[in-house]
């Protein structure tokens, strides 16, 4: 006995589960027309959020309010897009169950990541600052969209989290999309060109193989890289390089020249620039794009940030229609300035926390990279400071 059963009536689709019987048009248009988050939405059907989201999910919705930033209305996959789709999944570019893309690539490669985030304009959902073991990454996030559920389906037709290539996944790959396939992960070799695979199956590599023999004419080989793990190269042989250059050439980056030359790798970016092409691509698409993973350069954006975010202008829209929402909920985190001279003032983390509607915790967390301790910021019963603050403000 399944554990649950999805049943049709007429133009709409009944989901029967433990938790009750769900329409996906009810719960669409509670979604879209009465404008409710996801948390809202299972408030009034008693489940909490990820029991309504579980629901959500076997009833393939993947709107949600534009509140939780999750879907981009009348968004359309350009045929640009769709090479770009296909050949940086091709490469390292994965799929979530959620129907969400996500690319990342290390922050030398920062141009080009915001380059592809730029076709995708305002379906970017957030971009990530992460610092491992291996390296510095950035990592770049679309919101969730049923236009990607084609492409989670032709890439992951064999499970959940492992790409598969067979005829169907890769029978429209054109040259746009060979030249995003090797400048996501690609490598030049002194006589031919790498083109990686990751862990694949035999059948998969020569699937590929005979692609780009047929459709490209060039000549390839499949070369192990890790025989235990699976790992695979196609290396474009020295007598099709040329070949191979010119049908990519015309979709190759500036930033990404290095992989038609060898020449040596990019300098490693800096956080200043990292922040400074990520207001720039806000400024190119028009909305602002969350920044998550480094407080360094979240406050620089923070700071140098002149567009408002969708989540900022849909709060003041019903604030401004129905009066619904409070003012407070529209934050902006205070200047350096401003925080020091209201920490001198005397208020507390808790008291600044309240003002500007973020946690304390937050707040702390800025006054610790200002330099000032804990204690600094103590009130005594009559309200006065245990000890002054002496800061300078540059």
């Amino acid at each position: 006995m399944p554990s649950f059963l999805l049943e049709k009536n007429g133009s709409d689709i009944v989901l029967h589960n433990k938790y009750g019987q769900y329409s996906k048009i009810e719960l669409e248009s509670q979604l879209k027309e009465g404008k409710l988050t996801t948390e809202e939405l299972g408030k009034i059907y008693s489940l909490n959020k990820s029991q309504i989201i579980h629901v959500l999910r076997l009833l393939k919705i993947s709107y949600r309010n534009r509140l939780s930033e999750t879907r981009v209305p009348n968004f359309v996959i350009t045929p640009s897009m769709h090479q770009i789709i296909l050949g940086t999944l091709l490469g390292d570019a994965y799929m979530k169950v959620s129907r969400s893309y996500m690319l990342s690539h290390s922050v030398n490669q920062m141009d080009y990541l915001y380059t592809v985030a730029e076709k995708f304009d305002r379906a970017v959902s957030a971009v990530q600052y992460k610092e491992t073991k291996l390296g510095k990454s950035l990592n770049l996030w679309t919101n969730c969209h049923e236009v990607f559920e084609s492409y989670y389906d032709r890439f992951y037709s064999r499970g959940v989290h492992k790409k598969y290539f067979c005829n169907e996944t890769v029978k429209d790959l054109e040259p746009e999309g060979l030249a995003y396939w090797y400048m996501d992960d690609g490598k030049f070799d002194e006589y031919g060109m790498y083109l990686c695979t990751g862990n694949i199956m035999e059948e998969e590599a020569a699937i590929l193989k005979v692609l780009l023999e047929s459709k490209f004419g060039l000549k390839v080989t499949i070369q192990n890289h890790d025989i235990d793990k699976g790992y695979r190269y196609l290396y474009v042989k020295a007598e099709s390089r040329d070949l191979f250059l010119s049908l990519i050439d015309p979709y190759v980056v500036l930033s990404m020249q290095y992989k038609l030359t060898g020449k040596p790798y990019p300098l490693l970016a800096t956080k200043d620039l990292i922040a400074h092409r990520h207001l720039e691509f806000c400024k190119k698409v028009g909305k602002s794009v969350r920044f998550y993973g480094d407080y360094d350069i979240k406050r620089v954006i923070d700071k140098e940030q002149v567009i408002s975010s969708e989540k900022e202008e849909y709060v003041k829209q019903q604030v401004l229609k129905k009066g619904l929402l409070s003012c407070t909920q529209i934050r902006k985190e205070p200047s350096t300035a401003v925080m020091l001279i209201l920490f001198q003032q005397g208020l507390t983390d808790q008291e600044i926390a309240n003002r500007y509607g973020y946690g304390r915790n937050r707040i702390s967390v800025i006054r610790r990279s200002l330099g000032i301790p804990r204690k600094s910021v103590r009130v005594s019963p009559n309200n006065k400071f245990v000890r002054t603050v002496h800061v300078l403000i540059q």
